[in-house]
């Protein structure tokens, strides 16, 4: 199953995206960023096992197909 991806400022980690602002672990993310139009650019679709920030994975597994 993919999901919306998108890179952490300063770690690298790669983050579930959960809304239009925020992230699965809770990190608004278009604050990482100057423009919105650059964060969107940012976005991108990966497996489960590619995503990084452990708290993301967690929030996402009750809802991924067994």
């Amino acid at each position: 199953m993919l999901f919306p991806v998108i890179e952490g400022p300063v770690s690298d980690k790669k983050h579930a995206i959960k809304d239009s602002k925020m992230t699965e672990c809770g990190i608004p993310y278009p604050d990482f960023y100057e423009d919105d139009k650059h964060a969107m650019k940012l976005i991108y679709f990966r497996e489960v096992k590619e995503i990084s920030c452990q708290k993301c994975k967690e929030n996402i597994e009750p809802f991924m197909d067994n």
